[in-house]
């Protein structure tokens, strides 16, 4: 209802906190004062002292300590307590503390978790699967020469003094891995702040992690130095005698019988002749790899269905009318271009949960928004995340923030103390993500305050104005023309999509990148493992073929080598995968103020585990190819 004013934009900024309905601009005092009769709200912004008396401000990003925020909020609420200017909105509009240094903004929260996850999550699973493929290189390196070793070792050199001079040889290798892991640290700072962590960005522009690049690289060229080291040990030392492969007459039974007995026996009681990783090793970092894989995969399916269906997050209405009257809400069930309209009755309440016995302590969240919703015309669906809704006088179903924060479930007790009036306990019916009120408009974070039934919220809510919105669904294709109508004479706001799953949604895309690069460097090191293998079971195959084993059956026996390799850590790897998206998602979730559940991709992780086994059942046949190609005399002229 105020006056239209042209302002010039003079710069871009950063303000300690964006408040009241025009968020987003920062104007002079002189224009506050000029259009103070239009402001619907102020804000006052406090720094505290560490004595609570305005001294110097402590030291450290999380401000002043706990006893002095809460010794703050009660000397607030003792001061407007003592106003003898009453109003009937007192106890919706009363000033309220907040503390953004004590708590990283809820609708960041969630965006943060996924980066700080999800990449701690790739770092492992490339990182594991790096030195997997080192390992495997730098084994079968020093294995090739380990003759050198046994004439060293008959010169009197003791393994310690090999392994060093092994270190020397290999420094140069060492240094080249750390200034390449550094140089690519370097290069990230190149990289522009990930999706909706743009907009948080106080100083775009590059900004090099020396810290990370230095060091860094320092722990690569000395991780670099000590696998040389161990793998030259392990190649020099005493081997113990191998269990001998199970034999078979090939001129009996099926002709894949004896090659699926032989090729287990292959992957996992073969000789490591010249040199490799034990089987058992390779794979565990499988298994970190597809745990890796499906952990993004399923985070990454969840997040997308989080985003792609409102109704999880409150999200089923296309307008709000704010301050509805009575005779507005019947005007618009009266009109057929709304498909359904709740009315939404909310009033401030404090909730928590009291200590057994009525002793003193306990936990508390408060004050947030309580709910009654009434169904006038249709109804509109609720995410649902636990349990019911209430249906009676003493039951509440909380949003998923306040449960979380109080720690409560289904069938729990909460206590409710509204403004002015005595704590009343109410059970916990279930948990539901209602978009109501304040929270509609972005005042209240995503997934807090309770809903309850009208008469309940009445009893709470006496002597208090509680707030009334319309919730409204508009038929197909009238939305517009609807807002448009009411927009001249109501206050109506269009339905939008919470700061929380907005940031999230800028980040779909990472998950399911991670999963894509995962995907690669997992294969690559089936690849690698696999080829290794087959050279190093090169005069195992020799003697097959000696006694009679044809080309297809060596064939098969390395395929089922590598099956025999690459189901063991499908079948680890997927269940611990799915645990691990599990838990990651459900604490994003619990962040973000939304239901926990995953969304497994059942299709997409049989179309992964059928293509890594089809992958290495084909990374096999080049050593088959090799075996079959090469005359076993020439492998086994030595022996």
């Amino acid at each position: 209802d105020g006056a239209f004013v042209r302002v010039r934009v003079v710069g871009v900024g950063r303000a300690t906190a964006w408040t009241g309905p025009v968020a987003g601009l920062l104007t002079t005092p002189a224009f506050a004062r000029e259009h103070a009769a239009d402001a619907s709200a102020r804000a006052v912004f406090v720094r505290l002292g560490p004595d609570g008396r305005g001294g110097a401000a402590p030291s450290g990003p999380g401000g002043a300590d706990p006893a002095t925020r809460d010794a703050f909020a009660r000397a607030l609420a003792a001061a407007v307590a003592a106003d003898p200017n009453r109003s009937p909105l007192d106890g919706s509009l009363r000033p309220e503390p907040s503390f953004p240094t004590a708590a990283v903004d809820p609708t960041v929260r969630a965006a943060q978790l996924v980066l700080v996850v999800a990449l701690a999550v790739f770092a492992v699973a490339v990182g594991l699967g790096g030195l997997l493929v080192v390992a495997q290189g730098l084994l079968r390196h020093h294995g090739a020469r380990r003759d050198a070793q046994l004439v060293e070792r008959s010169l009197g050199l003791t393994l310690v003094e090999r392994a060093l001079a092994r270190v020397l040889a290999g420094s140069l290798g060492a240094a080249v891995a750390g200034v390449v892991g550094a140089g690519v640290a370097l290069a990230a700072g190149l990289i522009e702040p990930l999706g909706s962590q743009a907009r948080f960005e106080p100083a775009p522009g590059f900004r090099a992690p020396w810290a990370v690049a230095l060091g860094g690289g320092a722990l690569l060229a000395l991780l670099f130095v000590t696998l040389t080291a161990w793998a030259a040990a392990v190649a020099a030392a005493r081997r113990r005698p191998v269990t001998p492969l199970p034999t078979a007459p090939w001129r009996f039974g099926p002709p894949l019988g004896p090659a699926m007995l032989l090729g287990v026996g292959l992957a996992w009681r073969g000789p490591r002749s010249a040199g490799g990783v034990r089987t058992a090793a390779t794979v565990v970092g499988l298994a970190v790899a597809v745990v890796g894989l499906v952990a993004a995969m399923t985070f990454s399916a969840s997040l997308r269905r989080l985003v792609d269906t409102p109704a999880r997050y409150g999200l089923t209405s296309d307008l709000t009318v704010l301050d509805a009257r009575e005779a507005d809400v019947a005007e618009l069930v009266r009109d057929d271009r709304v498909a359904a309209l709740d009315r939404v009755t909310s009033a401030p309440v404090a909730l928590g949960v009291e200590p057994p016995g009525g002793a003193a302590g306990g936990t508390g969240a408060g004050p947030v928004p309580l709910l009654a919703v009434e169904h006038r015309k249709g109804a509109l669906p609720g995410g649902t995340v636990a349990g019911r809704p209430a249906a009676a006088p003493g039951e509440i179903a909380l949003g998923p923030r306040t449960a979380h924060r109080l720690g409560v479930g289904v069938g729990d007790t909460v206590t409710a103390r509204p403004v002015g009036g005595p704590p009343r306990p109410l059970t916990v019916t279930g948990v539901v993500v209602y978009r109501g009120s304040a929270g509609s408009q972005g005042d209240t974070a995503l997934g807090e305050g309770g809903v309850v039934v009208p008469e309940q919220l009445t009893a709470l809510a006496a002597g208090v104005a509680p707030v009334v919105d319309a919730h409204v669904a508009a038929a197909p294709g009238r939305a517009e023309f609807l807002y448009r109508e009411l927009s001249s004479r109501l206050e109506v706001h269009r339905s939008a999509t919470p700061a929380e799953v907005r940031n999230l949604a800028d980040l779909v895309l990472l998950p399911e990148l991670l999963a894509v690069v995962l995907a690669a460097v997992g294969g690559a090191a089936v690849v690698h493992v696999l080829a290794v293998a087959g050279r190093r079971h090169a005069r195992d195959l020799a003697v097959l073929a000696v006694l009679g084993a044809t080309p297809r059956q060596v064939r098969a026996t390395l395929a089922v080598a590598a099956a025999a390799t690459v189901l063991p850590a499908l079948v680890v790897g997927v269940p611990l995968g799915l645990g691990v998206g599990r838990v990651v998602w459900w604490e994003v979730a619990a962040s973000t103020g939304v239901a926990g559940d995953v969304a497994v991709p059942a299709v997409p992780l049989l179309g992964v585990a059928a293509l890594l086994l089809a992958g290495a059942v084909a990374a096999t046949a080049v050593p088959a190819a090799r075996a079959v190609d090469t005359p076993p005399a020439a492998l086994l002229a030595g022996e």
